[in-house]
């Protein structure tokens, strides 16, 4: 159940940064509070099923639906990672909005047929 909750709220925290208009200041105000939340989440499990925190190279079984080896790198290291997802969260988001942009243009004849053109070609 732990696990579930713990890559469900990085799955809307992805989603969150990629909607959100500045990626600087989504940051400052929600990674360290997941990165905050996801360790005591795990040290919480520790404590409950009296099994200690991996010291790296085991995975805790609370992440296993998280993308993330949390105790196996240090915490800069978990911070870069998910810095760049969230990076690439709204690089793709931006790409997905360009893309249907695009189609939504209406496509010349001329243009038409050059494409169809390309197309027979390959």
């Amino acid at each position: 159940m732990a696990s579930h909750s713990v890559a469900g709220e990085l799955e809307s925290l992805l989603k969150r940064a990629a909607a959100a208009s500045d990626a600087n200041t989504f940051v400052q105000d929600n990674l360290t509070r997941h990165l905050t939340r996801t360790w005591a989440i795990a040290d919480a499990v520790a404590e409950v099923t009296g099994k200690d925190l991996p010291n790296g190279g085991t995975k805790q079984t609370i992440f296993a639906d998280y993308p993330y080896d949390v105790y196996a790198q240090d915490g800069g290291a978990f911070a870069t990672a998910l810095w760049n997802d969230v990076i690439d969260a709204r690089r793709n988001r931006a790409l997905a909005d360009e893309a249907a942009r695009k189609a939504l243009k209406p496509v010349s004849r001329k243009a038409l047929k050059n494409a169809a053109r390309k197309t027979a070609r390959r």
